[in-house]
C-alpha cells in the first residue's frame, strides 16, 4: 500500500522534468528565431521600414497627415458650435409664438387707433 504514493511521486516528478526540457528546448528555440531565414527577413524589412520612416517622403507624409488631422480637429470644433435640427426648430417655434403676439399687439393697436379716430371727429 505504501508503494502507490511513491509511484505518484516518481510519475510527477518525471512528468516535471519532461515538462521543464520541453520549456528548455522552447526557450531555446526562440532565442534563436533571429538565425532563421525568416528572422533575417524580418531584420531586412525592419531596417528598410527604419530606413523609410527617416527619409524626406516619411517625413513630408508625416506632416501632411498632421496638417490634415489639426484642419479635422478645427472643423470639428467649429461644427460643435452649429445649431442642430431641434435648435433651429425651437428658435422656429419662438418665432411663431412672437408673430402670434405681435398679431394681437397690431390689432389692439388697430383697435384703440379706430376709437381715437372716432373719439377726434
Amino acid at each position: 500500500m505504501n508503494q502507490l504514493p511513491l509511484i505518484f511521486l516518481v510519475a510527477s516528478l518525471l512528468v516535471s522534468t519532461i515538462a521543464l526540457a520541453f520549456s528548455a528546448a522552447t526557450f531555446y528555440r526562440a532565442g534563436r528565431w533571429k538565425d532563421s531565414e525568416e528572422g533575417k527577413e524580418l531584420e531586412r524589412r525592419l531596417s528598410a521600414a527604419e530606413k523609410w520612416e527617416r527619409s524626406p517622403a516619411a517625413v513630408a507624409l508625416i506632416e501632411l497627415v498632421n496638417e490634415h488631422s489639426e484642419r479635422l480637429a478645427a472643423g470639428e470644433e467649429r461644427f460643435e458650435n452649429l445649431a442642430t435640427k431641434s435648435d433651429v426648430a425651437g428658435v422656429q417655434a419662438e418665432v411663431r409664438g412672437l408673430e402670434k403676439a405681435l398679431d394681437r399687439v397690431d390689432a389692439g393697436v388697430v383697435r384703440i387707433e379706430k376709437i381715437l379716430m372716432e373719439h377726434n371727429r
